[in-house]
This record gives structure tokens, sequence and C-alpha cells, in this order.
């Protein structure tokens, strides 16, 4: 079926969970996209950060051929290329997309194991988090829906517990927990939510939700700035805690010239060293400081 055919997507993985954040992020997202922040350079760091991880981990599956679009724009042509490559027999597909009622979902790998297929999903994190598993729920929603069953879905994380000797063991680098169960769980809650999201993002008013706790929990929403930009910091209330007499006794035990110690560290989640591990804070840089009197 050309691209052409293929009518193009309401809502995807990704903005499923901002409406799941917050409905205003989403019709933010959708209709106002010109007010969102700016992506820092650290922010840049760690979307790339998820991308490599996700390619590592196809060499716990190699031999896959990918269906990765050109480019964000062109996700429908990924659907078309899944569809295709299932067709022609292929066993372990990488970025396979599919699309169901208006609603995208790619997975990271798709691995078919005799006459079953099982879905992977890839996170640098070191554990499966809640926003993982709803993820995966979307994930799992589509895919079945657009006629693939599957017969388990699991999220491939880091193994914090892994030490790095000599070359690097895939396979150990990486643990894969099933969470299909949690995962059919949320089914309900998938089908309605998405039809509910879907109506927030043709509404022409944007929807009013106070800011809170929501606004940086489980990620920081990409239109903070625009939601806190008229908010005012209460002023706090209640009693006073005054610590002066503490503060005295440890400064007057002190013996005088002091120095201090700066040092910086970096982390990666594939350690680069002999006896490291993924995240170990590996020290590149100090400083030595010191006050006569």
């Amino acid at each position: 079926m050309p691209e052409s055919k293929l009518s193009r997507h309401v809502l995807s993985k990704s903005t499923f969970m901002r409406g799941c954040q917050c409905i205003k992020r989403l019709w933010l997202y959708k209709n106002r996209y010109d007010q969102r922040d700016d992506i820092s350079e650290g922010q840049e760091l760690i979307f790339q950060r998820g991308t490599d991880i996700g390619i590592l981990a196809r060499e716990l599956f190699p031999g896959g051929v990918d269906a990765s679009p050109v480019d964000a724009f062109h996700y429908q042509q990924s659907v078309l290329k899944t569809q295709e490559y299932i067709s022609s027999g292929n066993k372990i597909i990488y970025e396979a997309a599919f699309q169901y009622d208006g609603i995208l979902a790619a997975i990271d790998i798709l691995v078919k194991k005799g006459n079953k297929w099982y879905a992977y999903e890839v996170k640098s994190s070191t554990r499966v988090k809640p926003e993982n598993k709803q993820d995966a729920a979307l994930q799992y929603y589509v895919i079945t829906s657009a006629g693939i069953p599957l017969q388990d879905i699991s999220i491939v994380h880091i193994n914090n517990k892994y030490i790095r000797k000599g070359k690097l063991n895939i396979n150990k680098l990486f643990a894969t927990t099933s969470v299909k169960k949690e995962v059919l769980e949320l089914q309900s809650f998938v089908s309605l939510k998405a039809d509910e999201l879907k109506s927030v993002i043709n509404k022409k008013k944007m929807p009013e939700v106070e800011t809170g706790n929501h606004c940086v929990k489980p990620y920081t929403c990409d239109f903070y700035n625009f939601c806190w930009k008229d908010y005012k910091e209460p002023r706090e209330s209640g009693k006073s805690i005054s610590v002066i007499k503490e503060l005295k006794a440890f400064v007057g035990n002190l013996k005088y010239p002091l120095y201090f110690m700066d040092f910086e560290t970096y982390s990666t989640p594939v350690p680069e060293f002999d006896g490291h591990w993924p995240y170990r804070k590996i020290p590149f840089q100090y400083s030595i400081h010191k006050i006569k009197d």
C-alpha cells in the first residue's frame, strides 16, 4: 500500500505518554509547539545515549532488518516496511512500527521464535520504571490490535551488577525483564486513555491544569517555562528553625589553614574500562583550594 494511502497517526507512543503525564502538555505539543522549551545540550546527550543503547542492544539479536524511517515525519514508511518484512519471513526486525486506530507505536526489537513473536523495548536505565510499563502497554495494545499476537513483551535494561573484564559482554551488560503481566492489566486503561487524548488534541481551547509535581515527574515537561512563567513562589509560613549555635560551634573547631578538594566526574551506561560497572562515577578533573585564615 502506498504511503499516501496510509493516513498519518494522531497519537504516537511519545505523545500518549505526554498526555498521561498532563493533558495540557499534550495539547501544547500538538497545538502550540512554538512555545516548547529549548532542548539543552544535556538533554540532547541523554536522548543520544538512549539511541546508542538501543542500537547496541541489537547485538542481543543480531542479523535483523531495520525498519527505521528516514525521519520522524515519515513513520508511515516504517509501518509499511514492517509489514513487508513480516510478509517476507524476516524473524528479527529493529524499530518495527505498527499503526492502529490512529495510534502509532514502534518497538526497538521484534523477534519471531518458532511461530511466536516477542517484543523488546530497550531502556538505558538500570531498572524497570512504572512509566516503562505504561509505555509498553501502549506498544502491546497497538501491535496486537494491528494483527501481531505477542507471546511476551519485555524491557531490556542495563545490568548494574555487571563488571567489565576484557571485551564487552553484551549478554551480561543487559538484563531482560518481562512486563507482560502488568501490560495486560493496563490494556483497558490504554484503550480509554487513547480515546480521551484524541479528543483533547482536537479541542480549540487549551485545557486548564494547575502546575504541580506532574510538571517534573516522571519527566520534566517540555513546556515547563510556558506554564511556570507567571507563577510566584508562595511565602513560607510556620515556625523558623535556627542552627546558628551549632554552626558557630562547628566553625569554632576548625584549624587554619583550611584545605578543600573539588572534583568532577562523569559516568556512562557502558563501562569503558576493566573493573568498572555501568554508571560508575569516574573522576576526570580536580582542584585543591586553601584558606589561610
